[in-house]
């Protein structure tokens, strides 16, 4: 392959098939953990890995920016009428019932919320999942996959919260990124 050869037929930025994986004959992979998976099957997956920097050039390119964090928390636990949540699907982790002195992994309880994001038992499958998955823990005012799919980056500088006293292990965990890094959320 000759990129400077306008004759080429071989497209350089295509993969060849020495970089393909065993058993594959077509198109861009990505590794997932222990394996490789087609690109194309990831196509409506969020994309992860991103540096803050990265993740507000996109946004900056698409038209968009990235929220503050009180933003992301309004769309995720604000509800109707100014009354906040305490999950982005609403009061109740597992559902309607009343779920008070149950514990995540107890009895059938998981699957519940199972039903509402990428948490709790049964979510063996490293990496990222379909943003169009979950639709029962949207939230209020729309948003889906607000918790457990991927890290969310917002343009607020991590500082602790009033009051924060520094002991371990927070002294060397959370204490370096102090007014350096942004806040994540999900």
């Amino acid at each position: 392959t000759d990129p400077t050869d306008p004759t080429d037929p071989t497209d350089p930025t295509e993969p060849t098939t020495s970089s393909l994986a065993p058993g594959h004959t077509s198109g861009w992979l990505i590794r997932r953990f222990d394996r490789r998976v087609p690109l194309a099957e990831l196509a409506d997956h969020p994309v992860a890995h991103l540096t803050y920097w990265e993740a507000e050039a996109y946004a900056a390119w698409a038209g968009h920016r990235l929220p503050t964090e009180a933003e992301w928390e309004a769309a995720c636990f604000g509800a109707s009428g100014g009354k906040t949540v305490r999950y982005p699907w609403g009061d109740r982790f597992f559902g309607a019932e009343d779920d008070s002195g149950l514990l995540e992994g107890t009895g059938g309880a998981t699957s519940m919320a199972r039903t509402r994001a990428k948490i709790g038992e049964g979510q063996a499958e490293l990496g990222t999942t379909s943003v169009t998955a979950f639709p029962e823990g949207d939230t209020a005012s729309g948003c889906r996959q607000m918790c457990g799919n991927v890290w969310e980056w917002t343009t607020t500088t991590f500082y602790p919260w009033p009051g924060y006293v520094l002991d371990w292990p927070y002294r060397e965990n959370a204490a370096p990124w102090f007014g350096f890094n942004k806040v994540v959320k999900g």
